[in-house]
Parts: structure tokens; sequence; C-alpha cells
């Protein structure tokens, strides 16, 4: 298999393709309730099946190990983006430039459009290189618990200004 052709690792049009594909409103929900955590599971997951559709090895666990560091996170970042972009383009879909989607991950409220953007071009290839058979995905355990801990930050968040407000009383 090679990074052009990643509908031959499904062959095609595989009976109940892989589970591949995540709404635009799930993502922004995990995202959202997880504390922003659920993004290390996205990387994980996004680069895993990525690799496992064109054989290539995408260093997925190193990615999302080293996404955690300062710095780094960036070029982690541009790698992702460039496997992803590779991966879209492989499928005959229209790419997208991964150093300035870099870029604009600095800027408030652009940086959610991104990964909106990135999702649906990754959702728009599974399509392409299943032939509709993509699957949607499932949250899967890394997901789930980093949505968990993610609820977990929230109740702490909230809790400390509750317990301010009581205390100011």
């Amino acid at each position: 298999m090679n990074a052009t052709a990643p509908e031959a690792a499904f062959g095609g049009a595989p009976a109940g393709g892989p589970k591949t594909i995540r709404s635009i409103g799930s993502c922004f929900g995990w995202l959202l309730l997880s504390f922003g955590l659920w993004s290390y599971a996205w990387i994980y997951n996004n680069l895993t099946e990525i690799g496992n559709a064109t054989g290539k090895d995408t260093n997925a666990t190193l990615k999302t190990v080293l996404y955690i560091i300062p710095i780094v996170n960036l070029f982690v970042l541009y790698f992702t983006w460039k496997d992803v972009k590779e991966f879209v383009e492989g499928t005959g879909s229209d790419g997208f430039s991964p150093i300035l989607y870099v870029i604009l991950s600095f800027i408030p409220i652009v940086n959610i459009f991104i990964l909106v953007s990135v999702q649906n071009k990754l959702n728009g290839a599974w399509e392409k290189a299943t032939n509709g058979a993509a699957e949607k995905a499932e949250l899967g355990t890394f997901g789930l618990v980093t949505v968990i801990i993610g609820v977990l930050f929230w109740i702490g968040y909230i809790g400390i200004f509750v317990i301010a407000g009581v205390a100011s009383n």
C-alpha cells in the first residue's frame, strides 16, 4: 500500500467500512466537554487510521505524547496536518497548507474552524477511499478517558468559582 492509494487498504468498498467518519458537532462537543483534552484522542485516532489505510508509519503514539510539550507541539501539529494532507490528496480530494493551518491555529475562534476544516476534509477523503462505506467513528477508550478527565476539570473549575462566591459572602 502507498499513501496515494488508501482505498487499497479496504479493497475499495468493504462491508461495514472502517469507523472513521466524525461529525463536526461531535468533535466540537467532545473538545468542549473534555476541556480540550479530546484533541489528543483525535490526533491519535486519526493518525492511526491513516497509517492503517496507507501502510505509512504515522507515529501516532509518539506524536500524541509529544503534543503535550510546549513548542514541540507546534511541530507535532505541523506533521499531523501534513499526514492528513497527504492522505486527503491521496484520495483525490483537495488538500490544504499545513503551515497555514498551524499559523491559523494561534488565532482564537479561528482555531476551531481549522479543526472543522480538517475534519471535513478527512470525512470526504474517507468517503472516497472507501467508496462511501466508511462509518461513524466511536468515541473509544482513549477518547472517553480524555472526556472524563476534562469533565473533572470543569467540575473543579466551576467548584472554585462557587467556593469563591460563597466565601466572599
